[in-house]
């Protein structure tokens, strides 16, 4: 269902792990009043198990559990958040068939670890793929409601080695699950599959203002245009269960769902290998879109861009260009020169700057010295007046720059209660502990002035902090909220780190949860 990207009014309630988080870093004697530092600037994830954080370990040799963490709202109507963790490289049904996890949130969670081998549907439970080579879980997402039925759902995508091409919607209820949950019951009541290649899945918002939520497919896949020159993207909207137990992809009619097109080039482009729902950015009451494209070439080779799509009443065309954004109907954010890569990453942000508006974040990678890199954030504003936002319009008031290398970006929610949306941004290729330990940085929501650029080793603890895994971990493998996994009115954090060997078990992956907290002086330490 539609909503304002607005974090949510809180109650002030201590966190469990605050005390134990804060002594181990913070002199809070010598902390001037009304400055209290919120998080210490660099934390290593291994001190913060049992001390802030819970660790969620995989199961098997080679499970790559981890490599998807996505917090997917209240899936079993309880009132408390639940997360996913996808481990693409379990073998249930065969090698490579796939497996994710759905945790339930509960109030009394004190474990320092869990091994994901203990759901047994009271705590939360397992979904397989149903045939070797599926490998589900490569994207995971929450899906909203797409049912209306008022409980959330949530989405699977699957990057087929040797399978047929699916992703899967798996209802939310308030009845049981059971341990195990195969993606061959689908049956249209309880979920459903949808037909077609994919790349990523995401949730889509309510684009059309029906009250249900709508979901994002991409596809780079240029075979998925009978022309060949570009690649696509879905969107598929909710309806009400029960539903047809399989949605197909070039079915989609404009009534349905629809279709959205690359612009054309003379090779293949990499639109739809980034999708993203990017909140209400114009602020008109629908839910928008946002698409990485880093092969485009608007201002020179792989220069790269990302486009906004507006949602609004339907009806829609079965079919929408890219072409056409003009500023009414959304608008494209180009790369600065060539190789620039301009759209590698893609998602929402929130409302970042609190300013009841939705804002998107956008990375850009390069090919050589002296080319951009980093994460551009992108204010909401009520009125686009062209079909382009420049990067030189980023000055702070109207968005700013992070600079950094990034494999993964995505809303953090809101972790430490101050009613502003945060940023969680990873490089999986940091060596802060030693080869591919991976750092993960979080950067918190202000409303204050920004400069046109952040520098990493700018973050204090007061504006964000940086969390660092262990050797050859991947830490950051993905990074997501966790929505409100305990129920203290305070979001947490998920980084997964699929080369975890925890228990001994090499590369079964893992995913860490970081406890979010109050800041200090609302726990009355000033």
């Amino acid at each position: 269902m539609n909503r304002p990207y607005l974090p949510q009014q809180r109650t002030a309630l201590r966190h469990k792990n605050l005390f134990a988080l804060a002594g181990m870093v913070l002199n809070l004697a010598v902390l001037p009043a009304g400055h209290a530092t919120d998080f210490p600037p660099t934390i290593d994830l291994a001190d913060l198990v049992g001390n802030g954080a819970m660790r969620l370990d995989g199961v098997a040799n080679g499970d790559s559990t981890g490599r998807a963490v996505s917090d997917i709202g209240d899936i079993n109507g309880d009132g408390i958040d639940d997360i996913l963790i996808a481990a693409p490289g379990a073998e249930p049904a065969g090698l490579l068939s796939g497996s994710c996890y759905v945790v339930f949130g509960q109030t009394s969670t004190t474990a320092a670890t869990l091994d994901l081998n203990r759901l047994n549907g009271s705590n939360g439970f397992r979904i397989d793929g149903e045939t070797s080579g599926q490998f589900i879980g490569d994207s995971i997402d929450r899906a909203g409601d797409v049912n209306g039925d008022g409980i959330d759902d949530l989405i699977i995508g699957a990057r087929p080695v040797f399978a047929g091409a699916f992703t899967f919607v798996v209802y939310g209820r308030s009845t049981p699950f059971p341990a195990v949950l195969s993606v061959s019951s689908l049956d249209g009541s309880n979920g459903f599959r949808i037909r077609g290649r994919t790349h990523e899945v995401r949730a889509g918002g309510d684009i059309n203002g029906d009250e249900f939520d709508d979901l994002l497919i991409g596809s780079e896949d240029p075979l998925s245009d009978p022309s060949g020159f570009y690649s696509t993207a879905y969107v598929v909207f909710g309806a009400p269960s029960p539903n047809a137990a399989e949605v197909v992809l070039t079915d989609l009619n404009g009534s349905n769902g629809f279709r959205i097109d690359g612009e054309p080039v003379l090779n293949p482009d990499f639109f739809g290998t980034r999708v993203s729902e990017a909140g209400d950015f114009n602020g008109d009451g629908f839910d928008d879109l946002i698409f990485g494209d880093p092969g485009a070439d608007k201002t020179g080779y792989n220069s790269g861009s990302a486009y906004v799509v507006f949602g609004h009443a339907g009806p829609f065309a079965a079919q929408l260009s890219l072409s056409g954004l003009n500023g009414s109907a959304g608008f494209r954010v180009d790369g600065p020169m060539l190789e620039s890569y301009l759209g590698t990453l893609v998602s929402h942000a929130g409302d970042f700057n609190g300013d009841g508006l939705g804002d998107v974040i956008v990375a850009s990678d390069f090919a050589g010295a002296g080319r951009p890199r980093g994460a551009f954030v992108v204010f909401g504003r009520e009125i686009v007046t062209s079909g382009t936002i420049g990067l030189d319009e980023l000055d702070g008031s109207k968005g700013f720059l992070i600079n950094g290398q990034f494999t993964s970006i995505n809303s953090a929610g809101d972790l430490n209660g101050d009613e502003l949306g945060d940023l969680v941004l990873a490089n999986v290729t940091a060596v802060p502990n030693g080869n591919a330990s991976g750092s993960t940085y979080v950067v918190l929501g202000s409303n204050t002035t920004y400069r046109p650029v952040l520098e990493l080793a700018e973050l204090n603890g007061v504006n964000g902090f940086r969390l660092d895994g262990a050797f050859q971990e991947d830490s950051g493998t993905s990074v997501s909220s966790a929505g409100d996994f305990d129920g203290d009115g305070v979001d947490e954090l998920l980084v997964g780190v699929r080369r975890s060997s925890a228990n001994g078990v090499t590369h079964s992956g893992a995913a860490y949860m970081v406890y979010g907290r109050y800041q200090l002086f609302r726990d009355d330490f000033e």
